[in-house]
């Protein structure tokens, strides 16, 4: 907390706040209205994403709300801790946690596989320049080895799940409550996979996951342009992969304010944007971005909870 408080005051002592308000007033409305259409598309993916990995268990309509309210709770808290709530948020319709832990951690493993594929056709269009030497091979041999283990792991699933029980057993700790609770989610998630054998779930997943980091850089990219900063597609791109896994570090603050504006200044200032322009940016993007999931997530949150309400007394009447 107190290095993110450090990044926030050490970065808004480099601008003027007078400045960023003004970069804020050159916005066009229908740029704000467009590039807020598209962050609902974002949720709408989501959405859907979780549709398919749930079999249809909980309507549409109702994992629009989760969604949003997930989204703003997990872009709040540090380290993805915000994560685990949509685990109770769909609990609320009689979705087993476990299966709801499932659901989430598949549609994460399809995200990184995505990114990666993504980072693949990304990185061939940065100038070489912009990066240190040897950094755009590097990457790209770590993501092959990530995709390649995901894969075997999706693949090979009853031999790993077979591994995983052979090794809980083989120890005595392994039969202790907290392991046997791991043993327990692991063995749910990889069970959740087998959703994918239905028609079209697999295909469906992917492509909503597509959807939404495409979705993802035309956002950005449309806020980018917006601001008059001279950054290609390909390079505000690469900018938002590098964001997606930032609140894994212990440094995230709450909201990510500090570390995403230092984050953002830094991939800035690598593409060659000056100092001043470049911190002014980062927090105009990210005020935006944060803004968008707030208004999304405290609307989802009031329909989440008319939704809740009706449907536990649907389920025992007052």
């Amino acid at each position: 907390m107190f290095i993110t408080i450090f990044l926030l005051y050490f970065l808004v002592k480099q601008v003027s706040l007078r400045e960023i308000f003004r970069i804020f007033t050159i916005i066009p409305a229908t740029t704000i209205i467009l590039s807020f259409a598209l962050y609902l598309g974002i949720f709408l993916f989501r959405a859907l994403r979780f549709y398919v990995l749930l079999d249809g268990s909980v309507p549409m309509r109702k994992l629009l709300n989760i969604v949003a309210v997930h989204t703003l709770i997990g872009s709040t808290i540090p380290l993805r801790v915000g994560e685990l709530s949509y685990i109770y948020l769909v609990k609320k319709f009689g979705t087993k946690g476990a299966k709801g832990l499932a659901t989430l951690i598949i549609s994460r493993i399809a995200d990184v596989m995505v990114l990666s594929l993504f980072s693949l056709i990304i990185l061939p269009h940065i100038n070489q320049a912009s990066l240190p030497k040897g950094m755009q091979a590097t990457i790209s041999i770590i993501l092959l080895l990530l995709i390649a283990v995901l894969v075997l792991i999706v693949v090979f699933k009853n031999k790993f799940l077979h591994f995983i029980e052979d090794a809980f057993s083989r120890f005595r700790i392994g039969r202790t409550r907290p392991f046997l609770w791991v043993k327990t989610n692991i063995i749910a998630t990889l069970d959740g996979f087998d959703v994918m054998k239905h028609k079209g779930a697999l295909g469906a997943t992917f492509l909503s996951t597509f959807a939404i980091w495409f979705l993802s850089f035309s956002l950005f990219y449309l806020l980018v342009i917006s601001i008059n900063l001279p950054l290609s597609f390909w390079q505000v791109a690469f900018l938002v992969v590098f964001l997606v896994f930032l609140p894994l570090l212990p440094i995230y603050g709450i909201g990510g304010f500090g570390t995403t504006e230092a984050a953002t200044a830094l991939v800035l200032l690598i593409f060659g944007i000056g100092k001043e322009q470049a911190i002014l940016s980062s927090f105009v993007l990210h005020l935006i971005s944060f803004l968008y999931t707030l208004v999304a997530g405290l609307i989802g949150l009031l329909l989440y909870t008319r939704q809740a309400i009706h449907h536990e007394n649907k389920i025992n009447p007052p």
